[in-house]
């Protein structure tokens, strides 16, 4: 994969390509529709593709005759997940900015969720020099097994030790989750499937391992999402007093390396929520309370594949975040790496 990759470069990226005239935006929609077309029987990811009316809204900048440019499948990605997006989503079924630079999120955030401050100029802003806390503790009895990667170990220390070069305050914090948290997480976000397949069509590109999970939403009662919810709110009452000592938590982000495409083929709903869930007990007490938190690149691990940190921020943190992750990436660039 190469820089001049247009679907791949990102939002901000792409805006200057089509301004420029290096590619039309109907080049850019095709390009986006033959890899979803080639990757995603394999993956999945898609319920619906509307090309039609995807090469209908870029039809009046097309240049025809060119054929959309193939491009690699490794790349590190920056997310951001914001208080203002949890806002828009229901028990956990959260919505997260993506791009291959922290600007590209923050485009697509000042988009999605503007407020009166702009999140892109803030992605380019140098931060103040910050209080950063290293988190390791994850949820308490979250999934067995869930053990952190010597790569991903190697990222929260070199991610801590390049902020201490950049000017901020490093040093290890306790922070600690009770019992219930993993319990709460499961009961909402089990919850939120049942909720999400009940505003849904019922048609057979539903699979049956997605059905079974909301079976088990529809079988958790009210008053476990009531219990779940005070858990919820206590819980955040806890973390937000940690950041009247710290301005940025950095904890691992997922702790082993991605599975493999088709290992949970035909597995059922149990099984996939234990290998997926044991790879990111760091985000779960997060996504639970609501917090800021952005997901940043931080390297490769030996099989190239890419891992990463995250940082967390107080309610309303998303520019500090931002400025954070922004900085992060402009001394130890990460858009377009190749592993």
């Amino acid at each position: 994969m190469t820089s001049n990759e247009p679907a791949l470069a990102g939002a901000a990226v792409q805006a200057e390509l089509v301004r420029s005239g290096a590619v039309s935006a109907r080049e850019l929609v095709e390009s986006t529709l033959e890899r979803i077309g080639r990757l995603d029987r394999t993956l999945g990811s898609y319920r619906a593709v509307l090309a039609d009316e995807a090469l209908a809204e870029a039809a009046p900048n097309s240049r025809p005759g060119r054929s959309p440019r193939r491009s690699g499948e490794r790349l590190a990605i920056h997310g951001i997940r914001s208080t203002a997006l949890a806002d828009l989503a229901a028990d956990l079924v959260l919505q997260w900015p993506l791009g291959c630079a922290g600007s590209h999120s923050a485009l697509l955030h000042d988009a999605v969720a503007p407020s009166g401050q702009s999140f892109a100029a803030s992605a380019i802003r140098e931060p103040p020099k910050l209080r950063i806390g290293v988190a390791w503790r994850s949820a308490a009895f979250w999934p067995v097994g869930a053990r952190l990667g010597d790569a991903q170990r190697a990222a929260v220390d070199g991610t801590g030790a390049l902020l201490r070069d950049l000017g901020h305050q490093v040093g290890e914090r306790e922070v600690g989750f009770g019992p219930a948290t993993s319990n709460a997480y499961f009961f909402r976000y089990l919850k939120g499937i049942e909720e999400d397949l009940a505003s849904l069509d019922d048609d057979d590109s539903i699979s049956r391992r997605t059905r079974t999970m909301g079976g088990f939403g529809r079988a958790i009662p009210d008053r476990l999402i009531d219990w779940s919810r005070r858990v919820e709110s206590a819980l955040a009452d806890d973390l937000a007093e940690l950041f009247d000592n710290v301005d940025v938590v950095l904890t691992p982000g997922p702790v082993q390396a991605p599975t493999r495409i088709g290992r949970l083929d035909g597995k059922g709903a149990v099984r996939t929520l234990y290998v997926s869930g044991r790879r990111i007990p760091h985000f779960a007490p997060w996504n639970l309370v609501g917090f800021p938190a952005s997901a940043v690149p931080a390297g490769f691990d030996k099989n190239g594949l890419p891992v990463a940190v995250q940082l967390v921020g107080p309610p309303d943190g998303e520019h500090t975040l931002l400025s954070l992750a922004g900085q992060i990436e402009r001394a130890r660039p990460w858009p377009f790496a190749n592993p």
